[in-house]
């Protein structure tokens, strides 16, 4: 693998000016690519990255890109070695490119058994995407994410949804497929309402038995006074008079108290309402429904 790498890294004639503020020229360029080499040779693979990415960002040349990329492959950087490798190979009309393309190749292939794609499909829209703890997307992700080959951890997050974690592996090939879809909280329940409408009920639970005890009572209070009145002694008179009228004054003020109360007693308040739940589904088109009453 390493030989690879260094084949690529044709090292170039040595110029030690500096770049000037503009761009470095040509024999600047070139004196910075002798430069990452030796740090390659050396050993010192990180230096030769930062090297050469900063040499691409002011040259825009794709040698130097390419050769942050094997710097990156010495370092088991793998996913930018592959971004890199690819971009520079992508890049038309550079004669050090067409040059060492099939060497390039090579340093790519093998970069590229480290390497595989993570393809995430979940819901809802607009939900974080945690890949390993970090956060990489957001819902749905557009395309497959390039990783290192190996274990992963995918945590997808939304507000009012309890985060949900898949663990997948990803491999060099095809794309490996996780699928994510999170179930929202139902809506908090508007408690001042709930407690209103039972105290509502409790209140009619209480007239309505304070009024059928009340209405039992009167009519028994009446009871008594018919039965008094029907008591007589031979004269044909109520033997009990006083008992006749206190039956019936006590049961009247009972059995109208009785039947006032049942009639104003106030109707039962619904206490909780039927609730329904959709979401998203990711293995089909469409939605998924849950109602609760």
């Amino acid at each position: 693998m390493w030989v690879i790498a260094g084949c690529v890294s044709l090292v170039s004639p040595p110029s030690w000016a500096q770049p000037r503020a503009h761009g470095p020229s040509a024999d600047d360029a070139e004196a910075q690519h002798a430069q990452g080499n030796r740090l390659r040779e050396q050993g010192r693979h990180a230096e030769a990255r930062d090297l050469f990415r900063a040499l691409y960002e002011r040259t825009r040349d794709a040698k130097a890109l390419v050769r942050q990329g094997l710097a990156e492959m010495a370092l088991s950087e793998w996913v930018p070695a592959d971004e890199h490798l690819t971009v520079g190979l992508a890049a038309q009309g550079n004669r050090w490119v067409d040059e060492n393309r099939a060497r390039i190749q090579g340093a790519l292939r093998e970069v590229q058994t480290h390497v595989g794609s993570l393809a995430i499909e979940c819901a809802p829209e607009g939900a974080a995407v945690f890949v390993n703890d970090v956060q990489r997307a957001r819902c749905p992700v557009a395309a497959p994410l390039r990783l290192p080959v190996g274990p992963v951890s995918v945590r997808v997050e939304a507000a009012g949804a309890a985060p949900v974690t898949r663990s997948a592996a990803v491999t060099a090939g095809e794309p490996t497929v996780v699928r994510v879809a999170l179930t929202q909280a139902p809506p908090p329940v508007d408690t001042t309402a709930l407690d209103a409408a039972r105290a509502t009920n409790r209140r009619r639970r209480t007239m309505l038995a304070l009024g059928g005890v009340s209405l039992g009572l009167g009519v028994a209070g009446l009871g008594v006074g018919v039965a008094a009145m029907l008591i007589t002694n031979d004269a044909g008179t109520p033997r009990q008079p006083g008992l006749a009228i206190a039956g019936f004054a006590a049961g009247g003020v009972l059995a109208v108290t009785g039947v006032v109360l049942l009639v104003v007693a106030p109707a039962r308040a619904r206490e909780a309402a039927s609730r329904g739940l959709c979401v998203p589904t990711v293995d089909r088109p469409g939605l998924a429904c849950a109602w609760s009453f």
